[in-house]
């Protein structure tokens, strides 16, 4: 049997590869940050849940498990800062928006 792939996924396959190469022949591994591992598993719960889909399910309870038998490498909790805060509210203003901007849409 013959597979005929688009050149395309060819390259971007290559470019993968050599970025995995020289990302796994550096030395300096970054620390893990298991606080944002936890929400992530938080954030795959439910959506797995919804959408009937018990891998995502699966995942977040990895991600909670893997998150909470390292609680003592958890990084400081950092405060936002001012612009910071404008942007985390006016994305969830936003996010807010959308969302009743598609149930207005769909169900009126």
């Amino acid at each position: 049997m013959v597979y005929n792939f688009p050149p395309i996924l060819l390259i971007v396959f290559g470019l993968l590869l050599v970025f995995a190469f020289f990302l796994l022949k550096s030395k300096e591994r970054p620390e893990p940050n298991y606080r944002a591992l936890f929400a992530l598993g938080f954030a795959f719960l439910p959506v797995g849940i919804a959408l009937e889909n018990y891998l995502f399910s699966l995942l977040g309870f990895a991600y909670i498990a893997i998150a909470l038998v390292n609680k003592d490498k958890w990084k400081e909790h950092k405060p936002p800062e001012g612009g910071q805060k404008i942007l985390i509210i006016g994305l969830l203003v936003v996010t807010l928006l959308l969302v009743l901007l598609t149930f207005i849409l769909r169900y009126l």
